[in-house]
């Protein structure tokens, strides 16, 4: 074995563990992963794969096999919301953020505290489309859901629950 080719295989078995450790990934995609990896930088290394400013590779990325896919609930074919450079952000449970790869169900915070974006500058900057979600879906059905259970959003007369208490009089007598 070579030191470059030890190297990379430590290289790419690394990328790999990065990028299973921040996304599910179903364990019979894990060796293909590596060898995709390792193929790719071996390419680089030989100058046989020319990369752009914007991203864009002229090689074909591989498409992941059913087996792969199976176990999540989100694949390409049903979310909208997949970049072309960095794949999947937004699942039903929780959104990437694509400036740190830290998952959250609320994006919108996030950015406006850490990063100092808004969440316009934040799709203007990644390319996203007007519509890309702040919010998983999930977690924004569940505070929907809470809120009407409480009541949010109706007259006080016509919340669940308790009824409401009619004043009587005026003022108290404790002035």
């Amino acid at each position: 074995m070579t030191d470059t080719h030890s190297y990379l295989l430590a290289l790419s078995a690394r990328i790999v563990g990065a990028h299973v450790g921040n996304n599910p990934v179903g364990t019979a995609a894990i060796p293909d992963m590596i060898r995709n990896v390792y193929r790719t930088l071996a390419m680089l290394g030989e100058g046989r794969i020319g990369t752009s400013l914007d991203g864009n590779h002229s090689f074909e990325e591989p498409k992941p096999d059913e087996a792969t896919v199976k176990g999540q609930k989100h694949t390409k074919k049903n979310n909208p919301y997949v970049h072309p450079t960095y794949g999947q952000t937004v699942f039903g449970d929780h959104l990437i953020c694509m400036e740190d790869g830290l998952s959250m169900k609320m994006l919108k915070r996030h950015l406006q505290t850490v990063h100092g974006m808004t969440p316009e500058e934040y799709r203007a900057k990644w390319g996203l489309s007007d519509d890309y979600p702040m919010v998983a879906k999930e977690y924004a059905t569940l505070r929907s859901s809470l809120a009407l259970q409480s009541g949010l959003g109706l007259k006080p007369e016509d919340r669940p629950g308790k009824p409401s208490k009619a004043r009587k009089g005026g003022r108290s007598s404790g002035r």
